[in-house]
């Protein structure tokens, strides 16, 4: 058994890959974080199988994989007595440790800091803290219970995990009796907020690692995949070559557009781009403040492919469209950041720097 993560670049077929990379006849478990992307790794195994998906596919978001899958078979065996939960509670934000204490927070020895007790619900959050507080005796009856079950977990989007999920994946691919294949696109980590306020696997203190820093430190069994995903469908050669020339990442693409980048400094050609509905404005923040649309935060356009985009610098980038721009002094986040919204175009490109905006939209 083996665990493999493959390396993606944006647009490069994440969710064909996953939903092809297997035999057919073979029981296969599919994750990822949203119910939208369940729904478009069912669209690509529906084209693959001809509409009807093979009954030893499964495809369920990670939190129903951690409850379903993981913790509720084995609650008799928790070290809490009694467990009988209800499910898992999605949209209640449990109370968190803090100083001055709160007296409403529920210590992580007690079953209230995990369950819901209004509800009897999972707080969602916290489910693989409690599976990794427990025995070793417990893991190795989840693990005997996978190796039954399936023959392939499939993972989505792996720089999304942080803190325990991501301490949960590594325990999987580290497995000796499970297979686990996690694909993702490390340039897309941290974009969007997160309640987990550990920095693991991303983060060394304060500083954020960079991708090669961040292989350096992966479990020495894990193999690396760093081919198969290079090339982008979505992103024309002529983007990714300024992404490679100004971010230093490693993209190339075998798109049949040719595409066009445009950095444009005239404060009328802004307007009217601002004003074409065709043209998709990605702003680094406070999108629902912009009255020209459509319009989209940077974070919030991950996952999305538009035709037309315009892409707004923020004041700390103003440098960013000259030639001797180096992005060293950029944190592995702002990269991250930046390389979402560049990358979000699969055929016409405009950047422009936030002081022209601004006169653009006087």
């Amino acid at each position: 058994m083996v665990g493999k993560i493959v390396l993606a670049r944006a647009g490069s077929g994440k969710t064909y890959y996953i939903a092809n990379d297997f035999e057919e006849g073979k029981s296969i478990l599919l994750l990822t974080f949203t119910n939208q992307n369940v729904e478009n790794i069912r669209e690509e195994l529906r084209v693959r199988f001809q509409g009807n998906i093979p009954h030893n596919i499964n495809i369920v978001t990670y939190s129903s994989f951690v409850y379903s899958w993981l913790l509720r078979p084995v609650e008799k065996c928790l070290t809490f007595t009694n467990v009988k939960s209800s499910g898992v509670d999605i949209s209640t934000k449990p109370v968190e440790s803090s100083y001055p204490s709160n007296p409403f927070y529920v210590k992580d020895t007690e079953l209230g800091h995990y369950i819901n007790e209004n509800n009897n619900r999972y707080y969602s959050s916290r489910m693989t803290k409690l599976i990794m507080k427990q025995k070793k005796s417990i893991w190795e009856i989840i693990e005997n219970r996978l190796e039954i079950l399936v023959d392939t977990i499939y993972v989505d989007e792996f720089q999304d995990f942080k803190g325990t999920d991501y301490e949960l994946l590594m325990l999987l691919m580290k497995s000796k009796k499970i297979d686990v294949v996690s694909v993702g696109d490390f340039y897309q980590h941290s974009v969007a907020m997160s309640s987990e306020r550990r920095g693991l696997p991303f983060k060394k203190g304060k500083r954020y690692l960079s991708e090669e820093e961040f292989l350096d430190v992966l479990p020495k069994s894990v193999k690396l995949d760093e081919q198969s995903l290079i090339f982008s469908r979505r992103v024309p050669q002529k983007i990714c070559d300024f992404i490679q020339k100004k971010l230093s990442i490693n993209i190339d693409s075998i798109s049949e557009t040719e595409g066009t980048l445009s950095i444009i400094t005239n404060v009328e050609e802004v307007v009217c781009l601002l004003n074409d509905e065709t043209c998709v404005k990605l702003v680094y923040m406070n999108s629902r403040k912009v009255s020209f649309k459509p319009v989209i935060n940077w974070s919030y356009s991950k996952g999305d492919t538009y035709s037309r985009v315009l892409v707004v610098l923020t004041d700390n980038l103003d440098k960013f469209i000259q030639e001797d721009f180096n992005c060293s002094s950029l944190s592995q986040k702002s990269i991250n950041e930046l390389y979402v919204a560049l990358t979000r175009s699969n055929d016409e490109l405009y950047i422009c720097r936030k002081d022209v905006f601004n006169k653009a939209y006087e």
